[in-house]
Parts: structure tokens; C-alpha cells; sequence
């Protein structure tokens, strides 16, 4: 974004050209930032417009086809699948997604709105070039409206806010280099930061959490111990990434069966994965305790889909570990930081009465490992020493 932006601002089609085709293939949603920008440079380059249009072709256009082609037969889809799962949601206004209008409009439009503000009017007082309005449409308003119109669904540390929040510190430090009164805008500038510290340092704590997520090293292991089974996920990532498992992807970001379809019992029956791995996410694993007063779901959420899969697993051909995500190691002063930052959390959840948290912060996964896998020991006793505990113990552990 930051390298697409500065060709823009430099005059620079060409190089601009190339690098909104990375853009875009680091990940589908970078369309949002590379067209505009596009557009952009063409409005400011009326002059060389054949010329340019030429360059586009040669580095944007069919390059890109060619990938676009390739994707669509692999995946079987016109579009790249995540699009799909996450504008499948009831619209608010025709077009929003209302929980991610209101995250955006706290995170981007209350912490930023003044310098916003200030942005338009140096534009109209302090007569700078044209430049600051286009960029302000291009890499702060389009992907607002973007990404407010789908469901942030896995929106870990508010990630895809940080792009529109990039877009903003790109846009202030252009326009910190083209106006005279520089204290405003700093002032300003430094205001925001200030209200947004509190959000994004705890968000930015999560980055602690990485050496001892115990994913990877699970992940790892697996592959030691096989690589010809299949496993069910519900996200898709670094478990089948490190582990070489066959792996379907049941929320539909890699596995096309379920990108617009919520997956059905029968699909875990039929499939009979060797291992199935559910997070349950806000819903905490209860439904297990009554599913057969639950129905079977057609719509597609995260607790349809968890209780879908539950409800699809004979639980007397399968064994279920409950596996900490992260783990305390004494010995590694950022863990310790990081999970006394989830109690505070915690505590602090509690004492609102929240219901995003209904009781343990530390997140656990569910492991259902099938009995008659052939390498079904060597994978439970691999998850005990990852700390697993039994469902009932689990159940006690947060007080159900």
C-alpha cells in the first residue's frame, strides 16, 4: 500500500503499475487500494494517457488475467472466495455490514475524524495541490466503505482496520510535507494517537502471544508423526500449513464446497476426517452437552457451522481433547505479560457483564481424533503434552 501510494505521489505509472499487482496478489482485498490509485494516476496523467494505458496492459492487466484465469479454474469461482464468506450477511442500509460500520466508524471515523477535517480544509485554505483530496477517496474512503460493507469476520487485533489507519498516516505525512503550518496538524495528529492508545496497545499485546500459541508446534509435530490424513479445520492456516494434512477448510476461505454454503452434518459423517479441530469462538463449547435439542443449520455463522460439525460427529468413534491455545511458559517474560493480560481482560469483561467473554478468556480448540486412525495414540499423546484435558475437565475449568 505504502509502495503503490509513493509511485502515485512521485508520478511514477509504470512502477506504480507493477507494484498494485503485488498489491494484489499479497491478498485479494488489495483491489480496494490498487484501483483507485490506478484511476488516480490517469486523472493527473491526461496528457500521456495512450502511453500509460499501454503500460497498464503490459504490467497490470494481463498479468494479472492470467492469474485471475488461473484462480477461477482452480477454485472454480469468479471471485477469490473470501469475498464470498464474508458478504454473506443481512445488509444494513443495502450496503453495510452493521457490526463492521460501527467498528470502523469508532476505530476510523471517531479517532480520525479531526484530522479528517483538517485535511479538507488545508485543502481549501492552504491551496495544496489536488493530490491530498484524491488520496484521502482512494486509501481511506473506498476501503472504509469496503470493508464497513463485509463481515470482518476473524478480525484479529483489528487488522483490517489497520490498513485504513495506514492509509491516514501515509495521507498525514503528504500533507505534513506540503503545508506551512505544521504545529496544527501535529498537534492534531498527536491527539489521535493518544485516543487510540489505549485500543491498540492492548491489541498490539496480542503479537506477545505468538511463541507460545501452541498451534505450530502441534502442527509441526503432526507432520512428523504422517502426512497422508485428513483433517477438518475451521480456520484455515498454520495447522495444515506445518502439518501437510489434507485439510477442508469447513468456513469456505480455501475449501470452495463451503465458501457460499453452510457445511451439514452429513458432510463430517461422509468425509470421516482422521481428525476434525473446531474453535468454537464466542459460543463456548456447551451446545455439545444438548445437541440433540438443537436443529441443524442452513444459515451460515460461525456458532451454525460449529454446531453443524458437532452434530455431524459420532462422538463413539472419535475421542475430543480440549487443547489451550497458548500456554504460560515461565521462563519467556513477553508469555507471562501476554496472559496476564488476559486476565485483566478478563476481569475486566466480567465486571461489565459482557457477553463476549462468558467466562475463561484463554481460548481452547476442540481436538475429535478418530479411534480407529491409525496413528490415533501417537497424536493424543502428543496433545497431553501440549497440556489437553479431557471435555468434563474442561467443562469444571469454567464452571459449567
Amino acid at each position: 500500500i505504502i509502495l503503490t501510494t509513493y509511485f502515485f505521489i512521485m508520478n511514477k505509472p509504470g512502477k506504480l503499475f507493477i507494484s498494485a499487482l503485488l498489491l494484489c496478489l499479497v491478498r485479494p482485498d488489495g483491489i480496494v487500494f490498487a484501483l483507485p490509485l490506478i484511476i488516480l494516476i490517469f486523472i493527473f496523467n491526461r496528457d500521456t494517457m495512450k502511453i500509460n494505458i499501454k503500460k497498464l496492459l503490459i504490467y497490470f492487466i494481463v498479468p494479472g488475467l492470467i492469474y485471475f484465469i488461473w484462480r477461477w479454474s482452480y477454485f472454480g469461482e469468479f471471485l477469490p472466495l473470501p469475498f464470498y464468506v464474508k458478504s454473506d450477511f443481512d445488509r444494513y442500509l443495502l450496503l453495510f455490514n452493521l457490526s463492521s460500520l460501527k467498528q470502523n466508524l469508532v476505530i476510523i471515523g471517531v479517532a480520525f475524524l479531526p484530522i479528517i477535517i483538517f485535511i479538507i480544509r488545508s485543502f481549501f485554505y492552504y491551496k495544496t495541490n489536488k493530490k491530498i483530496i484524491g488520496l484521502l477517496v482512494a486509501i481511506v474512503f473506498v476501503p472504509f466503505i469496503f470493508y464497513s460493507s463485509m463481515a470482518l469476520s476473524q478480525n484479529v487485533s483489528y487488522r483490517f482496520q489497520y490498513s485504513i489507519v495506514l492509509g491516514l498516516l501515509i495521507l498525514s505525512a503528504y500533507v505534513l510535507h506540503h503545508i506551512s503550518n505544521k504545529k496544527i496538524l501535529l498537534f492534531v495528529f498527536m491527539g489521535q494517537i493518544l485516543f487510540l492508545f489505549p485500543i491498540s496497545s492492548m491489541r498490539y499485546m496480542s503479537l506477545l502471544a505468538i511463541p507460545s500459541q501452541q498451534i505450530i508446534y502441534v502442527a509441526k509435530e503432526l507432520n512428523t508423526i504422517t502426512t497422508d490424513a485428513s483433517m477438518a479445520i475451521t480456520e484455515a492456516g498454520r495447522l495444515p500449513y506445518y502439518s501437510k494434512w489434507n485439510a477442508v477448510d469447513t468456513w469456505g476461505l480455501n475449501t470452495p464446497k463451503y465458501t457460499k454454503n453452510l457445511i451439514q452434518p452429513n458432510d463430517i459423517r461422509t468425509a470421516s476426517f482422521d481428525l476434525i479441530v473446531v474453535h468454537a469462538g464466542d459460543e463456548d463449547y456447551s451446545s455439545l452437552l444438548h445437541l440433540n435439542d438443537i436443529p441443524v443449520f442452513k444459515k451460515k455463522k460461525w456458532g451454525n457451522m460449529t454446531t453443524n460439525i458437532f452434530k455431524g460427529i459420532d462422538m463413539n468413534n472419535y475421542t475430543l481433547f480440549m487443547v489451550p491455545f497458548t500456554h504460560i511458559n515461565k521462563d519467556s517474560l513477553l508469555s507471562v505479560l501476554y496472559n496476564y493480560k488476559d486476565i485483566l481482560l478478563s476481569v475486566l469483561y466480567n465486571y461489565m457483564k459482557s457477553d463476549q467473554y462468558k467466562s475463561n478468556y484463554i481460548r481452547y480448540d476442540a481436538y475429535f481424533i478418530k479411534n480407529n486412525f491409525q496413528y490415533s495414540q501417537d497424536v493424543k499423546s502428543l496433545l497431553l503434552r501440549y497440556h489437553a484435558i479431557t471435555f468434563e475437565e474442561f467443562m469444571k475449568l469454567n464452571n459449567k
